[in-house]
C-alpha cells in the first residue's frame, strides 16, 4: 500500500511540473472558464445559470480525453510500463494511478470553477450540490475509460489526439 501511495503522490507532482499536463489540467480550462465568463454573461445573460456545470464538464473533458490518453501512450513507448511488469507492479496500478491523479487535479479545478463561477462571474451553483458531485464523478468515471481505451488502443502520441 505504501508503494501505492508513494506512486500516487509522484504521479500527483509530476501533474504539477509536466507542462503539458499543467497546460490540460489547469490553464486551457481556467482561462476558457474566465473568457467564457467575461464574454457569454455579456451575451446570454442566462449562460450564467449553467456556466459551474459547464466548465467543470469542459475541464473533466480536456483532462480525460486530451491528456489521459497521450500520457498513457507516451508512458508506453518510454519504455515505464515495461519496467513496471518486470518489477511486479500490478496491471491495475499502472491504470488505476494516472486515472486517480486526474481525479484529484479535476477536483481542485472543479472547486475553482465552483468558487469563482459563483463569487467572480455571478453564476449561480446547481441546486442540488450532492447530485452535481454524484454527476461529475459519473461524468468522470465515463470519460476516464474512454481515454484509457484510447491511449490503449493509439499507437503514439500523434494517434492519440485523431483517435
Amino acid at each position: 500500500m505504501s508503494a501505492f501511495i508513494h506512486h500516487l503522490a509522484y504521479d500527483f507532482r509530476t501533474g504539477i511540473r509536466d507542462r503539458s499536463k499543467l497546460l490540460m489540467f489547469y490553464l486551457f480550462p481556467l482561462v476558457f472558464f474566465a473568457l467564457m465568463g467575461g464574454l457569454m454573461s455579456s451575451v446570454n445573460p442566462g449562460f450564467l445559470q449553467v456556466i459551474v456545470p459547464g466548465m467543470v464538464l469542459f475541464a473533466l473533458m480536456c483532462a480525460t480525453l486530451l491528456n489521459l490518453p497521450s500520457a498513457l501512450v507516451t508512458a508506453r513507448e518510454a519504455g515505464v510500463f515495461r519496467s513496471y511488469r518486470i518489477n511486479g507492479v500490478p496491471a491495475a496500478s499502472v491504470l488505476g494511478i494516472p486515472v486517480i491523479s486526474t481525479a484529484v487535479h479535476m477536483a481542485i479545478s472543479a472547486l475553482i470553477v465552483s468558487v469563482a463561477g459563483g463569487s467572480v462571474f455571478g453564476g449561480t451553483l446547481p441546486e442540488s450540490v450532492p447530485g452535481f458531485i454524484v454527476a461529475a464523478v459519473l461524468t468522470f468515471a465515463a470519460f476516464s475509460g474512454i481515454g484509457v481505451l484510447i491511449g490503449v488502443v493509439a499507437g503514439n502520441p500523434t494517434a492519440t489526439i485523431l483517435v
